[in-house]
C-alpha cells in the first residue's frame, strides 16, 4: 500500500493539487511507531516541498510550500533531539555552491533597484 501511494504522490502533477502527500503524510504518521513514522512523514513531506520548489512560483505554490516545510520542522521538533536531522542528497551544482535556478547577484541588483522585485502594496495584503 505504501508503495502505491509513494507512486502515486510522485507521479502526481504537485501544481494541480498534493491531497496525495497529504494522505502519505497522514498514513505514515498513523501506521509508525512514534520515532519512525515522525521520521517518515517528515521526509515525505520535505520532498512534496523540493517538487514544489520546482514549480512555477506563485502565491499558492508559495504558501503551499511554505505549509510543507512548517509540517517538516514541526514533525522533527517532535523527535529526540539526536534524532532531529534529514540526511538528503546534494546535486553536482549545489554541492559547488551553484543553484541552477540561482539568480545571479548582478540580475538581483538589477531588479532591487529598478524596483522590479517587490510587490505593489496592494498585493503584499
Amino acid at each position: 500500500v505504501i508503495d502505491i501511494l509513494e507512486g502515486r504522490a510522485r507521479a502526481a502533477d504537485v501544481a494541480e493539487d498534493g491531497g496525495l502527500y497529504d494522505l502519505l503524510f497522514g498514513f505514515h504518521f498513523k501506521r509508525g511507531n512514534f520515532a519512525k513514522g515522525s521520521f517518515i512523514t517528515a521526509l515525505a513531506m520535505l520532498e512534496y516541498a523540493n517538487r514544489l520548489q520546482k514549480e512555477l512560483q506563485n502565491r499558492d505554490i508559495l504558501l503551499r510550500r511554505c505549509r510543507c516545510l512548517s509540517i517538516v520542522c514541526q514533525t522533527l521538533a517532535l523527535l529526540p533531539e539526536q534524532s532531529r536531522y534529514l540526511a538528503v542528497v546534494a546535486t553536482k551544482d549545489s554541492a559547488h555552491g551553484k543553484d541552477p535556478n540561482d539568480v545571479e547577484q548582478e540580475d538581483y541588483d538589477e531588479e532591487v533597484s529598478s524596483g522590479s522585485g517587490h510587490l505593489p502594496a496592494e498585493a503584499a495584503n
